[in-house]
């Protein structure tokens, strides 16, 4: 019996840190138009390679199996050699494979370049084929992210079933969605219990219901209008990350704003997963509103604290022990 279900692509994320000093002379970061530059044509100095599963339904399965519950994870990867270490990552981390299956002549990796604290993914979205197979199993909650071309029938197929089976869902679409029409992927979004979401995707969510940009304050605050039109859709829960700036939630009766937990960043892939399964984990549990909060930015923030999407998981014990040195700690009302 699982408590949840997690579904989407996984990957090898292959990490390249780059060396802080010497990239320094061959790398340029432009903040305001969010861009890392390279020297053409030249040798940009790495200090470490690291390897880790990747994906987000990957990542959320196992962050939920560490907070104690019963995740199971169906996911679709390749064939090739990162595949089949993909295969051994998820058994280690003591997912079962029921649901794990290859596609021939697909692949599933993704490049991840680290500097200064901040990551640049270089990835491949592959056509692939999901679909609530027979004896699908109908669990309290699921969650759908990262599935690239071809979801669209598959988004609807989701929609009806937990719909159907009072199913709460929580739901992180991913570039493929967002760059589409929105009306491809309107329906899991009303069918969605939770939305998570960064500051960016957000904006590109609601151009896209509206055929026009739209730009958040910068001031917590800001953030009201944002939430409350995506809510408009359906979900309870609409929770938009804003990096270091922290995350924001509103569940329908009130809008929060936290701040980043106290860490030590070194790389922030995963982030945004460590938060959406800690705050998913809290409701499971039953817990409110500012708890999920709270266990979602503690998740996070260890996270980033560690190279890769799940090195830093933490279980429940460990979050409650950090909180708990923590008092103060906490989402304001705003």
């Amino acid at each position: 019996m699982y408590d949840v279900i997690s579904v989407g692509d996984s990957t090898l994320d292959c990490f390249l840190s780059l060396n802080q000093n010497e990239a320094e002379l061959k790398c340029q970061i432009n903040k305001d138009k969010c861009e890392i530059c390279f020297d053409y044509g030249q040798k940009i100095p790495v200090e470490s390679l690291n390897f880790s599963l990747g994906g987000n339904a990957a990542n959320v399965a196992i962050a939920l199996n560490r907070l104690g519950f019963g995740a199971g994870l169906y996911t679709l990867h390749g064939d090739d050699e990162a595949g089949r270490i993909i295969g051994e990552k998820i058994k280690l981390e003591g997912l079962r494979g029921e649901f794990v299956h290859q596609e021939r002549g697909r692949s599933s990796y993704s490049t991840i370049i680290n500097y200064q604290k901040e990551r640049t993914i270089l990835e491949k979205k592959e056509h692939r084929t999901y679909t609530l197979f027979k004896d699908f199993p109908v669990t309290p909650f699921i969650y759908v992210s990262s599935l690239g071309p071809d979801y669209e029938k598959f988004f609807n197929e989701v929609s009806e079933f937990v719909t159907k089976h009072k199913m709460k869902l929580g739901f992180n679409p991913a570039q493929p969605q967002l760059r589409a029409d929105f009306k491809t992927y309107e329906t899991l979004v009303r069918a969605s219990h939770f939305v998570f979401m960064n500051k960016e995707e957000a904006g590109q969510m609601l151009a896209g219901t509206r055929g026009e940009g739209r730009k958040a304050s910068e001031e917590p605050g800001g953030f009201k209008e944002m939430l409350r039109e995506i809510a408009k859709f359906g979900p309870k829960y609409v929770l938009v990350t804003d990096g270091i700036n922290g995350a924001n939630c509103y569940d329908g009766e009130k809008f929060y704003h936290s701040d980043i937990f106290p860490a030590e960043a070194v790389e922030a892939t995963g982030a945004g997963d460590a938060f959406a399964s800690g705050f998913m984990g809290a409701v499971m549990y039953r817990l409110s509103t500012v708890e999920a909060m709270k266990w979602g930015m503690v998740n996070s923030a260890s996270v980033v604290s560690k190279i890769g999407a799940v090195a830093g998981l933490l279980n429940r014990e460990e979050i409650e022990n950090r909180l708990r040195l923590n008092p103060d700690f906490g989402p304001k009302e705003v």
